[in-house]
């Protein structure tokens, strides 16, 4: 039997409303072909008949795993269908109000499969399923987009972009490029505003509608205004070389990278406090982000922003020691370019899914493995990047802080506890780690006094 969906979405009845029946329009938004019940049941139909051939017929089955969904018998009716047909490594589980314990205790296999949370919305989640279904696509690239003309290379030379003008953002410098897309400095005309504005590479021609996906990482960003994290003012798309781009308008930041600043203050006699204070002021940023709520494209609130790859790299420290947090991973784009624009160095096709949704060395054993992006793994991946700010100059970070050189044992113990390889070891939350943080800031200015 051929395909004739790209998923099924199996679900308990409880979880219909607020995401089952969402994320199937999402999915459909971005040019996916979706079996949904209420959708294709007719009256007189044959139920059984029905799924198994919806079933057969479908190329992935994505799974709401809830505690509704185990505690009914007709959703893992379903997921057996799916293990029964061959399926298994095409079964995409949801994680809807549970977490990896929860699953482990009623279905060890599932827990042992990558999986994506609703705590991180519906749009995040519809832009994993997206690119995992997108990758069986691009194999076949050839065959779905013969006869398509070649995109223009204008990619392979990004500076020669400089002096275009985008929706009233006129690109004056090309600061680099990376994975997902190329930043210009760039003046909003006619303001006069310095932003730095973010040029996202394109996605397949399948795909053209994920722009509507990538919308809902930027209301989260819009919502979050904190001065320790980079601002985020547009998003947009344009008609460019050729083809349909979509971008993104950032606050423009003068200043080095965490670490490289950190090297620079280690011969002041004040160096371990003006560390400290980045460290609460980056600890202050990730703890607006996790309390921040903003409206999804659905509707529905949501409460967090989640980094997702929180490390030196993205993070910078102007002249005057103002930290800024950026680069926050809402949108795994990697999986979803195309291969005959992009240049192939930013390609990782051959990397598994989890090497798209952080950095090795920073990501917690659970979003390493799993691909999990929770207020736990960001508190590890700030956990991690504390090593690299105190102990700036040694090959082994980690060791580094626990030697000493100088780091009072209360902060030995509270990183200690952010790289805890449990997410239970860590520390509850971010209020939690920014508490500890001020009593130990508060500390060491006694003991100096």
């Amino acid at each position: 039997m051929g395909e004739l969906w790209d998923v099924f979405i199996s679900h308990a009845r409880e979880d219909k409303e607020r995401v089952a029946r969402p994320l199937a329009g999402l999915l459909k938004a971005a040019g996916l072909r979706v079996w949904i019940d209420e959708n294709e049941l007719q009256l007189g139909d044959s139920l059984r008949r029905k799924i198994d051939h919806a079933l057969a017929g479908s190329r992935y089955g994505v799974v709401v795993l809830s505690p509704a969904f185990f505690a009914k018998e007709w959703p893992q009716r379903e997921l057996d269908a799916l293990s029964a047909l061959g399926s298994e490594s095409h079964i995409l589980p949801v994680w809807h109000g549970v977490d990896q314990g929860f699953v482990a205790r009623h279905s060890p296999t599932l827990a042992d499969k990558i999986a994506v949370s609703t705590d991180r919305g519906l749009d995040q989640v519809a832009l994993a399923i997206v690119s995992v279904v997108s990758d069986s696509r691009r194999d076949n690239l050839k065959t779905y987009e013969e006869g398509t003309p070649a995109p223009p290379k204008g990619f392979k030379d990004p500076g020669a972009l400089v002096g275009e003008t985008l929706k009233g953002y006129e690109l004056v410098e090309l600061l680099g490029s990376g994975g997902s897309g190329i930043v210009f400095r760039a003046i909003q005309k006619p303001a006069g505003r310095e932003t730095a504005l973010k040029i996202f590479y394109p996605v397949l021609v399948s795909l053209s509608h994920i722009s509507e996906l990538l919308e809902g990482g930027f209301r989260a960003l819009a919502a979050l205004r904190h001065p320790n994290v980079g601002g985020v003012f547009d998003f947009d798309s344009v008609q460019l070389l050729g083809l349909q781009l979509s971008f993104l308008v950032m606050e423009y930041i003068r200043g080095l990278s965490l670490e490289h600043w950190s090297r620079n203050v280690a011969d002041r006699p004040d160096f371990f406090r003006r560390r400290l204070d980045a460290a609460v002021q980056l600890a202050e940023g990730v703890c607006a982000a996790h309390d921040t709520i903003y409206t999804d494209r659905m509707g529905f609130e949501v409460h967090g922003v989640l980094h997702g790859d929180i490390k030196p790299a993205n993070v910078l420290v102007t002249d005057n020691g103002q930290v800024k947090l950026l680069d926050f991973l809402l949108v795994d784009l990697q999986r979803l370019l195309d291969p005959r624009v992009v240049p192939p160095q930013y390609l990782h096709e051959s990397q598994p899914l989890t090497a798209a949704f952080g950095t090795l060395g920073f990501m917690a054993p659970e979003q390493e493995s799993h691909g999990l992006v929770t207020v736990k793994t960001d508190i590890f991946g700030l956990g991690v990047t504390f090593c690299h700010l105190f102990t700036p100059t040694d090959d082994n970070h980690l060791m580094a802080v626990f030697r000493g050189h100088g780091i009072p044992a209360a902060l030995q113990d509270l990183i200690g506890e952010m790289i805890a390889g449990s997410p239970a070891a860590r520390p509850d939350d971010m209020k939690a780690v920014l508490g500890r943080l001020l009593g130990i800031r508060r500390d060491a200015t006694i003991s100096k006094g």
